[in-house]
């Protein structure tokens, strides 16, 4: 559907049922989403709550009004307006995030109270990139969203707030400089952010859509109904890296919608990640007294209008090119060999097929990303989504040099590092009524969980005398290199391959240490002097380095000073504080109109009132404005 007739649509689904709770609760007795579903069985609910309200002017009604105005929807359709909805509807909302995650059985609707597992996996490094054994991978994806503290989510914020949030997000990303720099764009027809009035123009629209950075309206009936939508494309933008690999969304779904682009999955994280960690910092900096800039619990992790992105809410994604699966799944779409796909959901992770990427269609693709955030940290997501996306491009890989197309299954399920293993074992068993009934299914897991179990069983633990004995024998062989030279060459070459740049300021290894075992205390310090003696060379010399580098740095300003470089850059400097000034200048002087202060003070001059009281009144409006922090 296109993006005019959605926008079409949003005045007139939002129309429905009234967010201030002043109408009666409909029947809904024919609503197929899982909020009304749990209203309609527990009728004690809604009047009980109706009049209840958060500290922003948060109804009930504001939450449940997409279940109630989008009956054919089978989502849950519950939409929280900020933070304190989640405790102060708590009796809906911990029913339906309950059945959500599996936490109630189907149908069930009993008072309950979810919590995010305490045991979750931080995240580890990754032992090895993942990378494709031919041209598998195409791309990772990152996805994260946050709300900020003290604000109303998304479906229940009016047009001030949302240029507010927009405003100040966009201030905070420029404050990541020098380590992300970028630029920020307003949607088309946006007239909110005053430095860019009237948002991107149509080729900067296309370049961010070519680069698969771009968002629109949605399309979701429950989304535009829940308010989500509503004042569309006032207070909403991108801000976009100069490399084109990172993106923050504002006002989209969420307040703050960070994606990040690469060929490394862990590599990406870490990007991402310092990113909000410094956007976190910035903004809790306007927050006195926070100790946390976005809205969080313990409880249900990061907290999002959308129930789908509670808890660690990121989103790992990796394209793969799998051409060879995709032969085998269309030409055995009902056999265990052409389940591959469930597999992979088994595990907690979804694979759809990809038709465009950057604005080209593609074939053979697909996106393998995480289905679940609420129980899951961000070290099981990435955890999750490698190991499935290192299975298939191996089995991609090796599928081409098997006889049966059923050898497939043991690549999947053994373990990476034991080719061995995945030849003895065969998956067929396991997998052929993978189509059939729910019960056959859940026999498939046990069989799965039973044969992982026993396979770590037999591993034993090392002995302790093994452990000794290993440690003997790296003590005796590090002092044979010692004495032979050889150390010292491996030493090198390894600093060299990790790209050490100053290896020779290192202090060298001691003197050969024939003997050492029987040496005496005098024999043993005489080593330590000589090492400390050369550390402490190291640290003059490196105090005589940062000497230099003050004096370099002066030499160079003074040449672009006499080159006319440095007033240069002073003036770029300039021009940027001076597109802030005139925002903000532009600001006030909206804040003035809105208020009516602005129309006062031209009718005191049409009345030719004295200029030297006129820039009286208005010095003090600006020191009033430097005052309160608005300038």
């Amino acid at each position: 559907m296109a993006g005019s007739d959605v926008r079409l649509r949003v005045g007139a689904v939002e129309g429905g049922f009234a967010a201030d709770g002043s109408d009666e609760l409909p029947d809904l007795s024919k609503h197929k989403s899982l909020a009304a579903e749990v209203l309609l069985k527990r009728s004690d609910l809604y009047p009980k709550m109706k009049d209840r309200q958060t500290k922003l002017g948060i109804r009930l009604a504001r939450c449940i009004k997409a279940a109630v105005d989008t009956p054919e929807s089978s989502d849950t359709c519950l939409y929280a307006g900020d933070e304190e909805c989640f405790e102060e509807f708590a009796e809906l909302f911990d029913v339906v995030i309950a059945r959500m995650h599996g936490l109630l059985p189907a149908g069930e609707v009993k008072s309950c109270r979810p919590q995010r597992p305490k045991t979750l996996s931080p995240v580890k490094p990754a032992a090895k990139r993942l990378e494709g054994l031919g041209t598998e991978i195409v791309s990772v994806q990152l996805r994260a969203a946050r709300n900020i503290r003290g604000f109303r989510f998304l479906p229940a914020m009016d047009r001030k707030e949302k240029a507010e949030v927009e405003m100040l997000i966009a201030k905070a990303v420029r404050g990541l400089a020098p380590a992300v720099t970028g630029v920020y764009l307003p949607l088309r027809q946006s007239l909110s952010y005053a430095p860019r009035a009237g948002g991107m123009d149509e080729f900067e629209e296309q370049r961010l859509k070519a680069a698969g950075l771009l968002f629109d309206i949605s399309e979701s009936d429950p989304m535009i109904a829940s308010g989500t939508c509503r004042d569309w494309p006032h207070g909403r933008g991108i801000f976009t890296s100069s490399d084109r690999k990172m993106a923050v969304w504002i006002n989209q779904q969420e307040h703050l919608t960070m994606m990040v682009l690469g060929q490394d999955l862990h590599v990406a994280y870490r990007e991402m990640q310092r990113a909000l960690d410094g956007l976190g910092e910035i903004l809790r900096r306007r927050q006195p007294g926070e100790t946390q800039a976005f809205a969080w619990t313990e409880r249900l992790g990061y907290l999002t209008s959308d129930l789908h992105g509670l808890g660690c809410s990121l989103e790992a994604a990796v394209i793969l090119k799998l051409p060879r699966l995709a032969q085998m799944e269309a030409s055995h779409p009902c056999s265990a060999a052409g389940s591959w796909r469930a597999w992979a959901g088994l595990m907690r992770v979804q694979v759809e097929p990809v038709s465009a990427l950057e604005g080209r269609s593609v074939e053979h693709c697909f996106r393998i990303y995480n289905m679940d955030t609420f129980n899951m940290s961000d070290g099981d997501v990435l955890e999750a989504v490698y190991e499935v996306a290192s299975r298939l491009s191996i089995a991609e890989h090796k599928i081409q040099h098997l006889s049966d197309s059923d050898e497939l299954f043991p690549i999947l399920t053994s373990d990476l590092s034991t080719e061995e293993h995945a030849k003895t074992q065969s998956l067929l068993s396991v997998f052929s009524t993978l189509v059939g009934d729910e019960k056959a299914t859940q026999a498939m897991v046990a069989q799965l969980i039973k044969a992982n179990d026993s396979k770590e069983m037999q591993v034993s633990a090392p002995e302790e005398e093994d452990i000794n004995d290993l440690k003997d024998r790296v003590k005796n062989a590090m002092l044979s290199k010692l004495n032979d030279g050889s150390l010292d060459e491996a030493v090198e070459n390894a600093a060299h391959a990790a790209g050490a740049q100053y290896f020779s300021d290192l202090p060298p290894p001691p003197p050969p240490m024939e003997g050492l075992e029987d040496a005496d205390d005098e024999h043993v310090n005489a080593l330590v002097d000589h090492r400390g003696g050369r550390l402490k060379e190291v640290e003059l010399a490196h105090t005589e380095d940062l000497s230099d580098v003050r004096r370099r740095a002066a030499d160079l300003l003074t040449k672009a000073a006499d080159t006319g470089d440095l007033g240069k850059i002073l003036t770029e400097v300039k021009k940027e504080m001076f597109v802030e000034l005139r925002g903000k200048v532009a600001h006030l002087l909206s804040e003035a109109a809105d208020t009516g202060q602005l129309e006062k003070i031209l009718e005191d001059m049409k009345s030719k009132q004295d200029p030297f009281e006129l820039r009286e009144r208005a010095a003090a409006l600006l020191t009033q404005a430097a005052e309160n922090g608005d300038l």
